[in-house]
Parts: C-alpha cells; structure tokens; sequence
C-alpha cells in the first residue's frame, strides 16, 4: 500500500493542483468565459423584445435562453443592470 502512495503520489499532487487551478478560474469571474461573445448579445435581443434578432443570433443552446428571460427581465423592475443584486441583498441607505 505504502509503495502505491509513493509512486501516485506526485501524479496525484498534480492532479489535484489542476482541479484547484480550474476552479479558481471558473470562479475568479467573467475572464474566463465567452458570454460576452456568444450569448450576451441574443440575450439582450431577447430581454427587448427582438425575436427576430433573438432567433438570428442565438446559439445552438438558445432554448435555454428562453427558460433564463424572465430571470433576466427581474432587475429592470427596479432600475438594476447585468450584475443587479436582488433588493433583499442590498444594503439598507
């Protein structure tokens, strides 16, 4: 058992230092991402009511779309952007 260890154990180490790496990245922040370029534009399409420029732009993916559009009209109903937290999570003023 002790001998097993020993030979993984550098492959294992390396594994695992990638697996860090790849979710700090995920999670550091829109760096690492192509939402900007592949689904930010029919999306906003969408939130204006531009089927049409929806359907022309969409992704191959653009169903899903559809299941976030409610989800990405809620901060315009009190004045927020992209990245608005919900009211709940402001702080008071």
């Amino acid at each position: 058992m002790r001998r097993a260890l020993r030979e993984n154990a550098l492959c294992a180490l390396l594994a695992l230092a990638g697996c860090a790496t790849l979710a700090w990245l995920g999670l550091y922040g829109f760096t690492w991402s192509d939402y900007e370029v592949e689904t930010q534009p029919s999306l906003e399409a969408l939130v204006h009511a531009h089927l049409d420029r929806f359907l022309t732009l969409a992704p191959v993916y653009g169903g899903s779309l559809i299941e976030r559009a409610p989800f990405a009209l809620l901060p315009g109903l009190w004045g927020g952007g992209a990245l608005s937290p919900s009211p709940a999570c402001s702080p008071p003023r």
